[in-house]
């Protein structure tokens, strides 16, 4: 059924961060990603559903406070 058609969408931005598990373990850094996941009906005639360079900055703003930061302390979260 064509007007049942989706188009979906991730969008993914990758940071480093660091945290530790217990008190006794050294903090240490890994990769963490935030990933947009979105779907709409199929897009019309200029083909777009959504300006994938707004929701990268989007993502890059919510991810902006735990980078580089020791998170088991950032109270950003």
């Amino acid at each position: 059924c064509p007007d049942k058609m989706k188009l979906k969408l991730s969008v993914l931005h990758e940071f480093c961060a660091l945290h530790s598990l217990s008190v006794r373990e050294t903090p240490h850094v890994h990769r963490f990603e935030v990933r947009a996941e979105l779907s709409a009906p199929m897009p019309g005639q200029d083909g777009f559903i959504v300006n994938m360079i707004e929701v990268q900055k989007l993502l890059q703003k919510i991810a902006k406070p735990l980078e580089g930061t020791l998170l088991n302390q950032n109270t950003a979260a």
